[in-house]
């Protein structure tokens, strides 16, 4: 059995493989003078710079500020780390045209710029993994029994509610990608964070839209469908409130670390520590009232929790053009989730005097699953994001990206719900199982960033 689909699974590997290749490199090449094949465009800049000894070395971001009196530019400030070759008889110079040197603005790569300093924002329209109800709410067809009203399996009976997704449409939201490039222009620090606006879903049903209305159940101790009657001509007259709503956010704090260059595109390592916070709930309310009884309220409640903290593990590659560049970020989050479903309901009759009665436990609510559960479970978050950068000046960049994040084990509140139900005492139905699934969440992403 797999912990995620077999495309994720592909990346992860693909991934891993990228990784120990590069490290196996990167120890043959220690302790030699860089070869082209294996070192960055920045370790050959850095290199060459030691072939000039005289030359007083001035951190990056002081060469936009900083005024010398006697100012003495080396003949290697003229150069762009891109054009800088060494091979083993000693070092070769050559100039020519690259990315920062093609725009009048001097748009650079991240690692090239004078600017070490970022700050990018982004606008997501984003779609999350909806949640899956089981049925919730039925009717039957005019001229129906109230004794099989609303039962499943019955050819007179349709699902007005369940066995779909809800709030699984596109929803906006926004990430914050902040940090800096430390003095050797090879590894950087950064923090990230993102949401996505809350999604809540309203459906209302009462005697103006159905003649009949009713929550279907399995009855245990008859061994037989059944259903609570809510509306039903003659007899009851009431409605049915069913309410959901998700929130999702997360961040991480990372280190990337310049690891090689592979062809045109820069790779870079990418760890540190992630987590993310899942919320969902589900809500179905009843309300009736008949000859008998003033009003039945029956309410049962659904809300779940997933919150994971874990490390993460990834490679970025950036690829340059003239004024524009296309970064790949492929990670994976190994961690713990801790689970957490909260089961209520309850019973409100109110009588023709006036008086209530309340009880605890609705329909699909009882002794057997009401109360706060909670698990941990080993998790695996993979990310995979495209980004297409172009560069406006040298400190504002504009982009176009898409982002996909899976989570293996997250629960969700309609997979907590049992129909089958046992009216009597101290039983073990409806039970709380617990019950984990899969979550995605992807988005369009439409970013700026400064430099500083």
């Amino acid at each position: 059995m797999r912990l995620f689909p077999l495309r994720v699974h592909h990346v992860i590997v693909a991934c891993c493989y990228l990784a120990c290749c590069v490290t196996f490199l990167s120890n043959m090449a220690q302790g030699a003078p860089p070869s082209q094949q294996q070192a960055s465009s920045r370790t050959w800049s850095n290199y060459a710079r030691t072939l000039e000894p005289s030359r007083a070395i001035v951190p990056r971001s002081l060469h936009r500020n900083a005024t010398f009196r006697n100012q003495q530019t080396s003949w290697l400030d003229t150069l762009d780390s891109e054009s800088v070759l060494v091979d083993s008889d000693g070092a070769h110079i050559t100039t020519g045209t690259s990315s920062c040197q093609s725009c009048l603005t001097g748009c650079c790569s991240s690692h090239q710029r004078s600017c070490q300093t970022w700050v990018h924002l982004d606008y997501l329209l984003g779609w999350r993994k909806g949640q899956h109800v089981p049925a919730l709410v039925t009717t039957s067809v005019d001229g129906t029994a109230i004794a099989d009203a609303g039962q499943l399996g019955l050819a007179s009976t349709s699902i007005l509610l369940g066995n779909e997704q809800l709030i699984d449409g596109p929803r906006p939201g926004g990430r914050i990608d902040f940090g800096r490039w430390l003095a050797n222009g090879e590894t950087a620090i950064g923090g990230r964070f993102y949401a996505l606006s809350d999604s809540s879903s309203s459906h209302v049903f009462d005697g103006t839209t159905h003649s009949i209305l009713a929550r279907p159940f399995f009855n245990v101790v008859n061994d037989e469908q059944d259903a609570l009657v809510v509306q039903f001509p003659g007899s009851d007259t009431g409605s049915i409130q069913v309410t959901s709503g998700a929130s999702l956010s997360g961040g991480d704090i990372y280190l990337r670390q310049s690891w090689c260059q592979i062809g045109s595109a820069c790779v870079d390592l990418i760890t540190g520590y992630q987590f993310t916070q899942i919320d969902e709930q589900l809500h179905i309310q009843s309300t009736s009232t008949n000859q008998s009884v003033q009003s039945v309220e029956v309410l049962d409640q659904f809300d779940t929790r997933n919150v994971f903290h874990g490390g993460q593990l990834g490679l970025i590659s950036e690829t340059e053009g003239t004024c524009w560049s296309l970064t790949l970020l492929a990670k994976v989050g190994l961690g713990s989730s801790q689970q957490t479903v909260r089961v209520d309901g309850s019973t409100v009759i109110t009588d023709i005097s006036g008086g209530s009665n309340t009880m605890s436990g609705g329909l699909l609510t009882r002794d057997s699953n009401i109360g706060t559960h909670t698990q941990d479970e080993f998790t695996v978050v993979p990310e995979l994001n495209v980004r297409y950068i172009q560069h406006i000046t040298e400190c504002v960049d504009i982009s176009l990206g898409y982002t996909y994040i899976y989570w293996n084990k997250v629960v969700q509140p309609g997979d907590q719900i049992d129909l089958n139900i046992d009216t009597r005492a101290g039983v073990s139905q409806p039970a709380m199982n617990m019950v984990s699934d899969d979550y995605w969440m992807q988005s369009l992403d439409f970013g700026i960033t400064w430099w500083f």
